[in-house]
């Protein structure tokens, strides 16, 4: 059988240790949606929409803190050191304060989060891991590319931390008593 496709949210046969979710069971997220134990997994176009919105954020923060700073960029094919060293400090300490709770300002709003195999919250050691290897922006992302076809949909740097992006159900979805 085959995984799903890296753009859907819907298998087309999922192997035998993705699980889909039950039209019956109480608050299914949706109907034929990837699973891996009992989680929905984030689609790929979710997940975009979720970085595209933190490296907005990163964008302002950044822009303000060159403000403040007095940096400017004069000609864009000489971008000083520093301002390179502070793009990466920042990409890192945001990926690693957000990745601690597994839930960035981009991973809220579009209802998805970071989380450990097991389910929990990923913790500090698996937010540094996963912060130094998202950290490949000298890679062309190439290492996120992974995510386009593994059935888990990881990229590396959450193979190595062993974390998975899920769909976080909404209120809506919660089971009633």
């Amino acid at each position: 059988q085959r995984a799903p496709r890296w753009g859907s949210d819907t298998p087309g046969g999922a192997p035998t240790a993705m699980a889909e979710a039950s039209p019956t069971a109480p608050g299914a997220i949706a109907d034929r949606q990837p699973m891996v134990d009992g989680m929905v997994l984030a689609s790929v176009p979710r997940r975009l929409r979720a970085f595209f919105l933190d490296l907005a954020i990163k964008m302002v923060i950044l822009a303000i803190a060159f403000a403040f700073s007095g940096v400017e960029f004069v000609d864009p094919r000489q971008v000083p050191v520093g301002s390179v060293v502070a793009a990466t400090a920042l990409n890192f300490g945001y990926a690693f304060l957000f990745g601690i709770s597994g839930l960035s300002p981009g991973q809220r709003i579009l209802k998805i989060r970071i989380v450990a195999l097991d389910g929990r919250a990923p913790g500090a050691w698996r937010s540094l891991v996963r912060a130094v290897f998202s950290l490949n922006e000298t890679l062309l992302y190439l290492s996120s590319a992974w995510i386009l076809f593994d059935r888990r949909r990881q990229a590396l740097h959450d193979k190595v931390a062993g974390t998975i992006m899920v769909t976080r159900p909404s209120v809506e979805d919660a089971p009633r008593p």
